[in-house]
């Protein structure tokens, strides 16, 4: 299963390098809004392996996972470097755009004021990806549990079959010596019975 998480690692890799090498090239580019909409497509993908690997942590023995906890720390404080790094970016070109278009100082403020929106609203977004991210991996250890849970009460059950079939035998044990008690009482009379007429029979012929 490790190899998954190196397999999903490469992945991540391969997008997060191509962000940065866009973000990079944005101040000299000449069509930084081509390259702000691809550098963002990268995060995603990188975003989403990011979950892979996550997801595969949780599954690994805890001796295996604790090995990559660091490498996957180390990820998560690159991708979010990177989304920085873009916004910076990105908010540098609404600026200069901004002030090379305005018309007025009232306006240009007004646009700046947009611009911080927009920062801060991403921000939350950010915010909102992370609370997302614990969601789904304290849902994932619930689920872990609740199988350690089923694997305990399937336990109990079989250990309960056990007993119930143990008990059966004795009661199968306890029928038959019942059973074989039954017949020695008998065979014990029919043996008096016949004494008695064998005593009988020896009374009779001594007295006559």
């Amino acid at each position: 299963m490790a190899e998954l998480f190196k397999g999903y690692e490469n992945d991540f890799s391969k997008y997060i390098a191509s962000a940065n090498k866009k973000v990079a090239t944005l101040p000299a580019s000449q069509q930084p809004d081509t390259l702000i909409s691809e550098a963002k497509n990268d995060i995603q993908e990188a975003e989403h392996w990011l979950r892979q690997m996550e997801n595969e942590i949780i599954s690994l023995p805890p001796n295996v996972s604790s090995q990559y906890q660091p490498r996957l720390k180390r990820h998560q404080e690159n991708l979010l470097n990177l989304k920085k790094s873009l916004n910076n970016e990105q908010a540098r070109k609404n600026k200069v755009d901004l002030i090379g278009n305005a018309a007025g100082v009232d306006k240009r403020t007004g646009l700046i004021s947009q611009n911080e929106l927009l920062q801060e609203t991403g921000e939350t977004l950010e915010r909102t990806y992370k609370v997302g991210i614990e969601a789904e991996t304290t849902a994932n250890n619930t689920m872990n549990v609740l199988k350690g849970q089923r694997i305990q009460l399937q336990g109990i059950n079989d250990k309960v079959n056990d007993v119930g079939t143990n008990v059966n035998k004795a009661n199968r044990v306890i029928t038959s010596m019942d059973r074989r008690r039954k017949w020695m009482k008998l065979i014990m009379l029919v043996i008096i019975v016949l004494l008695m007429i064998a005593i009988a029979i020896a009374l009779y012929i001594k007295v006559g």
